[in-house]
C-alpha cells in the first residue's frame, strides 16, 4: 500500500543527510545489543540515531538498562517498528537493519528489510545467511552498487556481524546514491507482484526452490 509519506520522501533526500546513518532497533534482542553497542562506540547520537529500547524487556534498575544508557534524544517509549517515520528515510544516508533473527535455524524477512527495500535508502542487513541472495532470487535488487553483501555467504553469525559492520563502514563513508530511486521503485513494483499473487506461498516455494 503506498503511504503519502512515500512522496515526502522522495522529495527531501538528497546528498545533504542530517545523520551518518540510522539503525533503529526496538526490542533487545539477544544480537541486537552488541549491535547498539559497536555503533554506539564509534558514533555518537549528532552523527546516527542508533536505537535500542530496552525499556520493552527489561525495567529501568536492571542491569542491562544501565549498560545501554540512555535513549537518544530523537526516541521514545513509544518507538514502534512498524511506523513509517519519514524523518529517518529523509536525514539518514544509510541503514543497518538488524532482523527478528540471525541464526540460520529460524529465518524471517520481515517489514525491517522491506521497508529498506522499498524506500531509497542502502542498507546492511544483519540477518540469517542467505537472507540477500533470497531476497534476489525473488527479484529484488538490493543497492549492489553501493552495498557489498558478501557477509550474507558468511555461517558463523559472529563473523557475519563482524563482515556486515566493515561492510557497514565502507558504505557510511558514501553519501552519493544517484541509482537509488529507481532502484526502489524496482522494488515497490516487485512487492506489488508479490503481494497480487493468486497462491503466494507455491510462488515463493518456487522462486526460493525450498
Amino acid at each position: 500500500k503506498d503511504i503519502p509519506e512515500y512522496k515526502q520522501i522522495l522529495d527531501n533526500r538528497s546528498n545533504t543527510f542530517k545523520y551518518k546513518f540510522c539503525c533503529l532497533q526496538g526490542e533487545p534482542r539477544e544480537h541486537r545489543i552488541p549491535v547498539y553497542r559497536r555503533l554506539r562506540s564509534m558514533y555518537d547520537s549528532s552523527q546516527a540515531i542508533c536505537t535500542i529500547n530496552s525499556g520493552l524487556r527489561f525495567k529501568p534498575d536492571e542491569p542491562i538498562q544501565a549498560e545501554l544508557g540512555p535513549y537518544d534524544s530523537n526516541q521514545d517509549n513509544h518507538f514502534v517498528w512498524h511506523m513509517i517515520e519519514p524523518q529517518y528515510f529523509i536525514n539518514c544516508a544509510s541503514a543497518f537493519v538488524t532482523e527478528t533473527f540471525v541464526d540460520d535455524t529460524k529465518c524471517s524477512i520481515s517489514e525491517k528489510i522491506i521497508k529498506q527495500l522499498i524506500y531509497p535508502q542502502p542498507f546492511v542487513a544483519y540477518a540469517p545467511p542467505g537472507v540477500i541472495q533470497d531476497l534476489r532470487n525473488l527479484g529484488y535488487r538490493v543497492y549492489d552498487e553501493y552495498v557489498d553483501h558478501s557477509y550474507d555467504t558468511i555461517s558463523d553469525r559472529n563473523t557475519r556481524l563482524n563482515s556486515a559492520l566493515s561492510s557497514f563502514t565502507k558504505l557510511i563513508d558514501n553519501q552519493h546514491f544517484p541509482k537509488e530511486r529507481v532502484i526502489a521503485e524496482h522494488n515497490r513494483n516487485i512487492t506489488r507482484n508479490l503481494n497480487i499473487s493468486k497462491n503466494f506461498i507455491a510462488y515463493l516455494h518456487s522462486k526460493l526452490n525450498r
